[in-house]
């Protein structure tokens, strides 16, 4: 999620106030999540190419990202078959492939939940050639620690995304704007001025990994 070019100078608490509330209404999309994620991960054989695999992250950034969406989950991948083994193409810094045991570790407790397209037929031999196409070529980019949309650099969930809509025309989430999401707890708060100070993109087009979660276009892999 990305807070670069914001419109106007907004009036900074109560900025943060406004955007908070804008989320009150909407049901929290973390209580599923946090269901799946408690049972054990789909064994690796009933794993396929181009499944999204998420986790809780551990860094303060996770923290940050899982309050401000009210969700346990704040990191997502690709996965992908290579060589025999499963591997994750992760936006970190830089974007990379990680091995599925790897990912795992990195999570909290070790636990993922796999999702992929509920309609299975759609996700042909040509749409993965083209998704891992993608991934591919954006490999060593950096991370885009302020979420931008743009392809210079990229964060885990707008790859993602990206890759799922550009070889399948597929919205995996709708896009939102930073100011969506809630801003009313200090933790998130106090991350956003680290990186962004009064200059906050409030406007700024974002995905994040709940979002993506929560498309009905997608079934949880068990």
């Amino acid at each position: 999620m990305n807070f670069e070019s914001a419109e106007g100078k907004p009036q900074e608490k109560e900025s943060f106030q406004v955007a908070g509330l804008l989320d009150f209404w909407r049901k929290p999309s973390g209580s599923d999540a946090r269901t799946e994620l408690d049972k054990p991960p789909p064994p690796e054989s009933s794993l396929k190419d181009g499944d999204i695999i998420f986790h809780t992250s551990k860094s303060d950034q996770g923290e940050a990202i899982r309050l401000g969406t009210n969700s346990p989950l704040s990191h997502v991948g690709m996965l992908f078959k290579e060589n025999g083994k499963w591997v994750v193409y992760e936006a970190v810094q830089p974007v990379k492939k990680t091995s599925l045991q790897q990912f795992a570790k990195h999570g909290e407790d070790g636990k993922y939940v796999v999702r992929r397209l509920e309609n299975e037929a759609s996700l042909d031999e040509s749409a993965l050639k083209d998704m891992k196409k993608y991934m591919t070529s954006h490999l060593g980019k950096n991370y885009d620690a302020k979420f931008g949309w743009g392809d210079d650099k990229m964060y885990c969930s707008e790859l993602v995304w990206k890759a799922y809509e550009r070889a399948t025309g597929k919205h995996l989430g709708e896009l939102r704007q930073m100011k969506d999401y809630d801003f009313s707890k200090p933790e998130v708060r106090d991350k956003v001025k680290q990186r962004w100070g009064n200059n906050i993109p409030w406007n700024e087009k974002m995905i994040a990994p709940s979002d993506i979660y929560a498309s009905k276009l997608l079934k949880t892999v068990r």
